[in-house]
């Protein structure tokens, strides 16, 4: 007899999920399964030691690094963030940007309608945009939550500022390496170019 887990994976397989699925309970690995397919061209199946694009789950990770750099004293979460990056908006927080209430506009509006997209931009030339370009702000700072990439790029830029490191690096130093998260990392502009 199946258990409910089983269950529930073979009715999302059964709707069309492709992906790999690890249930894991007190640090004891319940059930495991994967589905569909990593190259659809040359009929290559997923396996289950493949890797993915977390995308905005790695937002997580920008949120720690912002923490460690406030233990270490670089930095306060009520303060402001045209104290270490140049914007063109002012009265934003640290907070704001760690909690959604920034009202930053998008900044893959502005990307997708001038970026040229055979090239990999990365959060200066993000930032260069938003100086350029100058979109209205959605709201005012602290006013209502709306969830916000742009307020992760200016995260992520921030701690490179204050610690004078690559993001990248300062994230395997500081979280993946001494969790042993062996199989977790964030990509370099260069690494993504490769993959076109």
């Amino acid at each position: 007899k199946k258990n409910n887990i089983e269950q529930i994976f073979d009715t999302v397989v059964s709707e069309g999920f492709s992906g790999v699925i690890l249930v894991a309970s007190e640090g004891e690995v319940v059930f495991s399964g994967v589905n569909g397919k990593r190259d659809f061209e040359n009929n290559i199946p997923i396996m289950e030691s493949d890797i993915f694009e977390l995308a905005s789950i790695s937002k997580q990770f920008t949120s720690m690094m912002i923490m460690i750099c406030k233990e270490k004293g670089l930095l306060k979460f009520d303060d402001l963030v045209e104290k270490y990056i140049d914007i063109p908006y002012k009265g934003i927080t640290i907070r704001n940007l760690l909690t959604h209430t920034s009202g930053l506009p998008d900044y893959q509006i502005i990307m997708d309608q001038n970026w040229d997209k055979s090239k990999v931009a990365g959060n200066s030339e993000i930032l260069d945009y938003i100086n350029i370009y100058k979109p209205k702000m959605i709201f005012e700072p602290g006013e209502k939550y709306e969830y916000s990439n742009t307020g992760y790029v200016i995260l992520g830029s921030i701690v490179e500022e204050v610690t004078g490191e690559d993001f990248v690096e300062l994230s395997k130093k500081g979280i993946f390496n001494p969790l042993k998260m062996r199989s977790t990392s964030i990509r370099s502009n260069e690494e993504k170019k490769e993959l076109k």
